[in-house]
């Protein structure tokens, strides 16, 4: 399908809106940023795509943003990959309860031949050039249809299960990571974006250190089966408390 639709919580009413104005596709990515919602990457009929598109919804327009690209912080105009993707998962995440600032995020999935990454790609969106770079990957080979959540007013965001097709694994486990570092680049750098920002720095600032007591830590290839379907069996409840606040 390639069809947008609007829901409104005061009147429990949906209101179908202008189509996405591109070809029908299963599993795309999309988050919000603002009042713009962005969309695309997924599967059509003919091939894994890579265009991605923003709603304006004041206007209620769509505009058409750069084809995927993730560009090097040493140099915009190299990019790291370009290829298509599928099937991940995808937030938004605000600097803070009285911040403007908020950045859109890619994870996981499958690549352009609906096959295995190597890695467990993970890009933020910098919606003032609509560009995107690139962050260190979760442990592991990407994942076909993993969730993921960030509960309101937090910088903390929870990945949780999906399909590794190398391994043959259906995971049950559960990771975090406090992207805090990310936002505050952004803060710190001229004109609020993070090109500017020295790789070397970001990422030793944001370096996949991850977990908590309860969490594994990301650098360990220690499995939370059991863990992990008691959690994930509360992220519905997380999600709906997160959008009624």
């Amino acid at each position: 399908y390639n069809d947008w639709w609007a829901y409104s919580i005061e009147t429990d009413e949906w209101r179908q809106l202008e189509n996405l104005p591109s070809v029908t596709r299963h599993h795309p990515f999309y988050f919000v940023i603002g009042t713009d919602s962005y969309a695309g990457l997924g599967h059509s009929n003919s091939a894994i795509e890579r265009d991605f598109f923003r709603f304006d919804s004041i206007n209620e327009a769509w505009i058409e943003e750069p084809e995927f690209a993730s560009y090097s912080w040493l140099n915009n105009s190299i990019p790291v990959t370009t290829e298509a993707r599928v099937a991940g998962t995808q937030f938004s995440v605000t600097g803070s309860c009285d911040s403007n600032l908020t950045l859109g995020f890619v994870l996981s999935g499958d690549g352009d031949d609906h096959g295995t990454i190597a890695t467990g790609e993970f890009h933020v969106f910098d919606p003032a050039f609509g560009s995107w770079h690139p962050l260190p990957p979760h442990p592991g080979f990407s994942r076909w249809a993993p969730g993921s959540f960030v509960l309101q007013g937090t910088s903390r965001v929870y990945f949780l299960g999906g399909y590794d097709r190398t391994q043959q694994i259906l995971f049950d486990d559960l990771w975090t990571v406090d992207i805090a570092p990310v936002l505050a680049a952004f803060t710190n750098t001229t004109n609020a974006t993070f090109s500017r920002v020295n790789e070397t720095q970001i990422m030793r600032s944001f370096d996949g250190k991850l977990g908590s007591e309860e969490i594994a830590d990301m650098d360990s290839s220690a499995s939370i089966s059991g863990k992990g379907m008691s959690v994930a069996s509360t992220f519905f409840g997380l999600c709906c408390m997160s959008l009624m606040q």
